[in-house]
């Protein structure tokens, strides 16, 4: 938004009409809309962020639950899985980006949103603290010892060595995982993928995009156009990469060089109900603020409602609105 608002980057709605074969509208429909700034569209989707629940598939059986659908039996579940040596969740609650990208996912689970239907903050709500609550619950229940501080790289970790049973994270991490002779060595193949608990997860993406004052902007575009065409995104797909367009996830033959139907199943569910973390003017800052209040609760630095409270005051403030 800031960046097509300043005027550095380049439509491309002429290109994409244009470009024969292309099928832009085979993209999931949420990855577009993040590209699309008061009409024009300033972007092509390339990498797909919505998060989802990874679990160990052996512990859950072993455990006799099922896979969590709903907030509270998220928080039951990971605490059932905790043990002495193994931790229920690995949780991300490090202060600014990373506490908010993960919290927003529980937020959604207890039926809130992050903009109400104006399109103005919607932090502090009985929704936005129920969420609070069961997260800051988990955290001290289910969660790794001394990991407030932890983002994305602990929490794989504590997943990957069989340290902790579930995480919230991206989609793609299950290919990671899954992989043999990955990160998670004698482990792969026992990693699953589901929705968010409650069914919605925050959306994050990855795009092409071309400088206004680039010197060839048709080179540019004949490059994108090709690395997210239809044949390119298939082949990506099989190897692994984040989908961001819809025929791979049901075709069989990507199903059985990649990584199963039931993987392609459920991201095709988390990207058709997935909203990103911020919309309109100052997206990151907006991010930052909010992220370091629910840090503060997380840390028992703030009551709940303080910093619910406070991250909707400068959430509306950084963005204006």
């Amino acid at each position: 938004y800031d960046f097509a608002q300043a005027g550095f980057l380049a439509p491309l709605q002429d290109q994409i009409a244009a470009t024969p074969d292309y099928n832009y509208e085979d993209f999931a429909a949420p990855l577009p809309a993040i590209n699309e700034v008061a009409g024009p569209t300033y972007g092509v989707p390339f990498y797909n962020y919505v998060l989802g629940l990874i679990y160990r598939t052996d512990l859950l059986e072993a455990a006799g639950l099922p896979v969590p659908t709903t907030m509270d039996e998220l928080v039951t579940t990971a605490q059932a899985l905790t043990t002495e040596a193994r931790a229920g969740i690995a949780m991300q609650p490090q202060r600014g980006y990373k506490v908010f990208e993960e919290w927003g996912n529980w937020l959604f689970a207890a039926g809130g949103s992050i903009y109400d239907e104006a399109g103005m903050p919607s932090l502090d709500t009985p929704e936005a603290k129920a969420a609070l609550d069961a997260y800051i619950k988990t955290y001290e229940t289910a969660a790794p010892k001394d990991s407030l501080n932890w983002g994305f790289d602990e929490a794989l970790r504590s997943v990957s060595s069989d340290q902790a049973a579930m995480m919230v994270s991206y989609n793609w991490m299950l290919p990671t995982l899954n992989k043999v002779g990955g990160s998670a060595g004698d482990l792969a193949g026992k990693y699953a993928l589901a929705p968010m608990p409650g069914g919605k997860g925050v959306l994050g993406e990855w795009s092409w995009s071309i400088p206004t004052n680039s010197a060839s902007p048709d080179a540019a575009w004949a490059f994108i156009s090709w690395l997210t065409s239809p044949e390119v995104e298939k082949t990506r797909v099989i190897a692994g990469g984040a989908p961001v367009r819809l025929a791979p996830l049901s075709d069989p033959e990507v199903a059985e060089k990649g990584f199963g139907a039931d993987y392609y199943s459920a991201v095709a569910a988390m990207l058709a109900n997935s909203a990103p973390l911020s919309q309109g003017p100052s997206g990151e800052e907006m991010i930052q603020v909010v992220g370091t209040e629910l840090n503060s609760a997380v840390a028992g630095q703030k009551e709940v409602a303080d910093a619910l409270a406070e991250a909707q005051k400068q959430a509306a403030a950084v963005q204006g609105l």
